[in-house]
């Protein structure tokens, strides 16, 4: 009675595509996340390249058991705690769907700009991209170079510059071409508190000196050979060896 079984199914334990036979790329699909994934008018793209359903399936069974786990401690009962890989893509695309259930506009592919907002996204630069989040478009615009815009009809707020967006981007893009990715940081990031980053391949990113911080690099050996491999999320102080 006391026992916690987890189960995670492509489409759920029940139901008329129960049986049915799925995979990580099988549930992309299905959900709709491939809908948003890639350029407008173009094939979609595997998101991020990585098995999305497959770890987003496991990581919320996690949450699942513990939730079970704090019941049991109180009631003393096990359960049977369900994910499936469709469930946990529909979750993670909750903002999407709202936005197509309060407008009736079915979302496309996403692309790499943000729908409603600008600049956010992914821009090219000198030697390499450029991300910005939600940030004070204003105080961007002005470190940039492009205070002219202002006094232009077309970009004098964020309105105007979303109902002339190609325009805008075209000259924020020509902009930024004009320095290396490290010279806008510098300048935006560190000197301004932009929120924006650098797009790094994988021979960076264990060089990040955060990721290094965050122990994120793990080295092991097994048999006299030593391999690289990443890290646990979750950091017990005391319990693994040099955590903080």
């Amino acid at each position: 009675p006391g026992i916690i079984r987890s189960n995670i199914s492509g489409y759920g334990e029940t139901g008329p595509s129960s049986l049915l036979p799925s995979y990580d790329i099988i549930a992309c699909g299905q959900s709709g996340l491939l809908s948003l994934s890639g350029e407008p008018g173009r094939s979609p793209v595997v998101p991020g390249g990585i098995a999305l359903a497959d770890m987003l399936g496991g990581t919320m069974s996690s949450f699942n058991v513990l939730a079970a786990l704090v019941k049991r401690n109180k009631d003393g009962i096990g359960m049977s705690v369900q994910s499936n890989l469709l469930d946990c893509l529909l979750l993670f695309q909750q903002v999407m769907f709202q936005m197509y259930f309060s407008l009736n506009k079915v979302p496309g592919p996403q692309g790499n700009r943000h729908p409603i907002m600008t600049p956010y996204g992914i821009y090219p630069t000198k030697d390499g991209h450029i991300t910005f989040g939600p940030s004070d478009s204003d105080k961007i615009i002005r470190l940039v170079g492009l205070e002219w815009m202002f006094a232009d009809e077309r970009f004098k707020d964020t309105m105007s510059r979303m109902g002339h967006r190609a325009e805008f981007e075209k000259y924020f893009e020509e902009t930024l071409r004009q320095k290396t990715t490290r010279e806008w940081l510098a300048l935006l990031r560190d000197e301004n508190d932009i929120a924006c980053g650098d797009v790094v391949d994988y021979p960076r990113v264990p060089e990040d000196p955060q990721v290094k911080h965050n122990q994120m690099i793990l080295e092991m050996e097994l048999n006299g050979e030593k391999y690289k491999t990443i890290g646990p999320l979750f950091k017990m102080p005391g319990i693994i060896e040099g955590t903080p």
